[in-house]
């Protein structure tokens, strides 16, 4: 007779065995009850006609995802992905399938349309930086999704569902973006906001630029409040997913106060804004794109 299992024991068996999960929840099969089964030296049971992804070798995906790149790009490597789209594949979905619906441990939910699912960087991550994921990061399962915003790529994952009409995940619920598509941005690291420098003596601006999965054009800065710009030189990351870094060298500072600007164009040429205040910052309901400022003052 089948045991009952823990929360912790049904996480770790959908890390094991992701396509079952997806086939189960195609299904609409309940998931919280198992076979009677040593999970810790037990080999991955799915539902699925075809091998889960544990059974296979792992898929080795070595492009970093960025966490700070002021003076150095630092890598967190997801070691050992699968992609989502060959989940979809071993699960067999049926015709008319229009969204996959991701669910977590935390009960959090969204859910992504089916082309985004079979982009070839769709990833389920199980590793991360040749270990098991940490839970901070989303043990057993997160998602990483090609240009969207986080509240698109649920961590703690435990089902995957696909549907054939639309779901309304819990931030779309409250106003949000459906499509929560990475608006181009960028930061200003370096000078810091209220910092001082004396007139004439060059100053370093350098930070981070990133966009949706289109990639960064070009970044531009302003010491006037965005009278006059100046392209900046970018140093890129591994790819247009990673953010790119950006500085330029202020030659002859006048004195005064200064408002300094950064603004991006990506490759599909949409250019940052300068935006209004609002209480949300212009961020709702689709994210911001206004641009950053730095004041300093040249003595």
């Amino acid at each position: 007779m089948a045991d009952r299992i823990t929360r912790r024991e049904m996480l770790r068996l959908t890390a094991l065995g992701i396509a079952g999960v997806v086939m189960a929840a195609c299904q609409r099969q309940p998931l919280g009850v198992a076979p009677g089964v040593d999970v810790a030296s037990s080999e991955p049971i799915t539902k699925g006609s075809g091998q889960g992804p544990s059974q296979a070798p792992p898929f080795k995906y070595d492009s970093p995802v960025m966490i700070t790149p002021v003076d150095q790009f630092y890598e967190v490597k997801y070691s050992a992905v699968v992609p989502h789209a060959e989940i979809l594949q071993r699960a067999g979905v049926k015709p008319g399938v229009t969204e996959v619906v991701i669910r977590s441990a935390d009960d959090y939910h969204t859910s992504i349309p089916l082309d985004l699912a079979l982009n070839e960087h769709a990833l389920l991550a199980y590793w991360m930086n040749g270990v098991d994921l940490p839970v901070e990061h989303g043990y057993p399962l997160r998602a990483l999704w090609p240009g969207r915003y986080g509240m698109k790529q649920p961590k703690w994952i435990t089902q995957l569902e696909a549907i054939t009409g639309h779901h309304t995940g819990f931030w779309e619920g409250q106003g949000w973006s459906n499509e929560a598509i990475i608006q181009p941005n960028s930061r200003i690291d370096a000078p810091p906001s209220g910092a001082e420098f004396k007139a004439g003596e060059p100053i370093t601006l350098s930070g981070i630029a990133y966009s949706s999965d289109v990639g960064i054009a070009k970044v531009e800065v302003s010491t006037d409040d965005g009278a006059t710009w100046a392209e900046a030189e970018l140093i890129r990351g591994p790819s247009p997913l990673a953010w790119t870094e950006w500085r330029t060298r202020w030659a002859n500072p006048t004195p005064g106060r200064h408002v300094l600007l950064a603004r991006v164009t990506d490759n599909a040429g949409k250019t940052q804004t300068k935006g209004e205040f609002s209480l949300l910052g212009g961020t709702f309901p689709d994210g911001t794109s206004a641009m950053h400022q730095v004041i300093v003052d040249i003595e």
